[in-house]
Order: C-alpha cells, then sequence, then structure tokens
C-alpha cells in the first residue's frame, strides 16, 4: 500500500492525495522473470481540481528474459482505468471522466562492456477516454547507450 500528496506549486487545482493497494506476483528462474499486479487506487482531487475525486483499479504483466550474447528481452503490459466521482466542468463539459489507459512496452538490451549496452525500447499508448478531448494514441521507438558505473 501507499499515500501520496502531491502539490503543484503553479497548478494548484491539481493537487492530489492518492491512497492504492496492489497485490503482486512473482516467478522466477535462472533466466527469467515475470511479474503481475492487480490494484485498487483512490485519488482525492483538490476542491478546486475538474472531477474532484476518482478511483480505479490498474493491473500490470512484466517479463524479462535473459537472451543469447548475455542480451536481455523485456516485454510490459499495463493497464488503468479511473473514474471520476463528479462531473468533470459544469457548464462547459457535463460528463464525469472515465478513462482507461493501456501501455504496451517492448525492450531489447544488448551488453556492449560490463558498464554500457544499447537499449532499443517500443512504446504504444492508448488512452480511451469518454471525453474525448483527453483521448490519445502515442507510438514512440527510442534507441539509447546506458553507462552504470561500478556494476
Amino acid at each position: 500500500g501507499a499515500a501520496t500528496k502531491i502539490d503543484y506549486p503553479s497548478l494548484s487545482n491539481a493537487d492530489s492525495t492518492m491512497f492504492e493497494g496492489k497485490g503482486l506476483l512473482a516467478y522466477r528462474t535462472a533466466d527469467m522473470h515475470w511479474q503481475a499486479g492487480l490494484g485498487y487506487a483512490y485519488d482525492k482531487g483538490s476542491d478546486r481540481r475538474p472531477g474532484r475525486d476518482r478511483s480505479g483499479v490498474s493491473g500490470l504483466l512484466v517479463g524479462r528474459v535473459l537472451l543469447p550474447h548475455n542480451s536481455i528481452g523485456e516485454i510490459s503490459w499495463n493497464r488503468q482505468n479511473w473514474q471520476g466521482k463528479e462531473v468533470y466542468s459544469p457548464g462547459l463539459i457535463e460528463q464525469i471522466r472515465s478513462q482507461d489507459t493501456r501501455v504496451l512496452r517492448a525492450a531489447l538490451i544488448y551488453p556492449i562492456t560490463r558498464e554500457h549496452a544499447v537499449h532499443l525500447e517500443y512504446r504504444d499508448v492508448r488512452n480511451h477516454e469518454n471525453i474525448s478531448l483527453f483521448a490519445y494514441q502515442g507510438r514512440s521507438w527510442q534507441l539509447s547507450w546506458q553507462w552504470q558505473p561500478g556494476k
């Protein structure tokens, strides 16, 4: 479980306090690791935050596998649903916000030396919302060099 307080100095109407609980199940062998999780969260918004409070559930599945040449493959899927408690913006957007976000991520990590690796990652984000203004889909590729000193 966790409790988080977020204060935005320049955007105080977005302040919130979040309470969450999550269960996690893991399986590990010498060359792979899998994790699955399921959680619930309650986000108490400030009196001025559009939609105010919201609650939701989340689920995740993460896998990490050792591949040939000491490279590593990773895949993860995360889904989070939020349901608002009040109309988002009375007089402007007369709907209670309902959000369903899914993130698929795949990565290949190829070690160059003990401390350096090349990291290739693909990410697909789909944010389905009942208020179309907030819905989006994004895909990205990222190629990076990682340095982990003292490894």
